[in-house]
C-alpha cells in the first residue's frame, strides 16, 4: 500500500479496507486536518454534493481539509472508542470472502492498531460507533449500495445510503450471504426441499458503490451459485448448499419489507 508522502507524518486516523480480491482502498486525516482518501478512481464533488469518477493509478489523493471544530470531534471520538482495550485483532474464520479492516490512530504519543478480518459480518462495537461519528464529519457521499432479494415469489428493492453494517434489519441477510453455514444436528435439507426459485435471475443481487472503488455486484442463484462482477469480470466464489442457501431465504424472508424504508438511512 502506498505510504504518506514524509515518512515522518503519521496520521491522526488512518482506516484501510482489504478484500480477497481487487485493489485496496483507505482514509486518512493528519493532525492538520487534511483528509485524504486510498483508491483507484478520482472524484469531483459538485456544490449540489453529487460526484463524478474517473478510473486513476491508485495512490493517496487530497479531499477535503477538516475545520478545528471537526479535527475536536473526530479526537473525542477516538478517545472514547478507548483502544487501548481492544484487542489487536478480531477474526472470525468462518467468514468468507470478507474484507480486513485496519484501524491506526496516533492521538498523541500512543499509537495503536487494530485489525477486523471479515468485515462486515465481523465488527466490534467501538469502533462501529467511531466509524458512524467520523462519517458525519465527511464531505463526500457514504458507502452505499442497492439491494434486490426475492421473497415468497417476487423481488423487493432497497437502495442503502450509508454502510449496510449498521441496518440492523440487513444484518442477518448478510450473515446468511457471506458466512458460510455450520452443518446442524437436524434434519438435512436437499434441493428438493426448496422453492421453485428463479431459474436464471439472481435471488439476490447486490450493487456495492464505495468511495475509491468500482462499483461491484454479488450474485446468488437459485443453484447456489454466489458470483462478484466487478469492471466486466465474473468471479466465482463459492456454492452454497441447500441448507445455507434455505437459511438465505429464511434471512429475506424475516425482513419486514413494509417497514423497511426506501432509501434506506436516507
Amino acid at each position: 500500500m502506498p505510504t504518506p508522502t514524509s515518512a515522518a507524518e503519521t496520521p491522526l486516523l488512518e482506516i484501510s479496507f482489504t478484500r480477497v480480491l481487487g485493489s485496496p482502498s483507505g482514509l486518512r486525516v493528519f493532525a492538520d486536518g487534511r483528509y485524504e482518501q486510498l483508491g483507484d478512481m478520482t472524484f469531483n464533488v459538485a456544490d449540489d454534493g453529487s460526484s463524478t469518477a474517473d478510473p486513476a493509478p491508485l495512490a493517496w489523493r487530497p479531499v477535503v481539509t477538516l475545520s478545528a471544530d471537526e479535527l475536536a470531534e473526530l479526537r473525542q471520538a477516538i478517545a472514547d472508542a478507548n483502544f487501548a482495550a481492544l484487542q489487536p485483532r478480531y477474526r472470525d474464520p468462518a467468514v468468507h470472502d470478507g474484507v480486513t479492516m485496519i484501524w491506526k490512530v496516533a492521538p498523541g504519543a500512543d499509537r495503536y492498531e487494530v485489525a477486523v478480518e471479515g468485515y462486515p459480518s465481523n465488527r466490534v462495537p467501538a469502533l462501529d460507533t467511531l466509524f458512524e461519528r467520523f462519517s458525519r464529519l465527511r464531505k463526500l457521499p457514504p458507502s452505499r449500495s442497492e439491494w434486490r432479494v426475492w421473497v415468497d415469489g417476487r423481488f423487493e428493492r432497497r437502495d442503502v445510503n450509508c454502510d449496510v453494517s449498521g441496518v440492523v434489519e440487513l444484518r442477518g441477510l448478510v450473515q446468511a450471504l457471506l458466512v458460510p453455514q455450520t452443518p446442524g444436528s437436524g434434519a438435512a435439507i436437499t434441493a428438493a426441499d426448496l422453492p421453485d426459485l428463479p431459474a436464471s435471475e439472481p435471488l439476490v443481487e447486490v450493487l456495492w458503490q464505495e468511495q475509491g472503488r468500482p462499483d461491484e455486484r454479488t450474485m446468488l442463484y437459485g443453484d447456489g451459485r454466489l458470483e462478484r462482477v466487478a469492471e466486466g469480470k465474473t468471479t466465482a466464489l463459492r456454492t452454497l448448499s441447500p441448507a445455507e442457501l434455505a437459511a438465505v431465504l429464511e434471512a429475506g424472508a424475516g425482513i419486514d419489507w413494509a417497514q423497511l424504508p426506501d432509501p434506506v438511512c436516507g
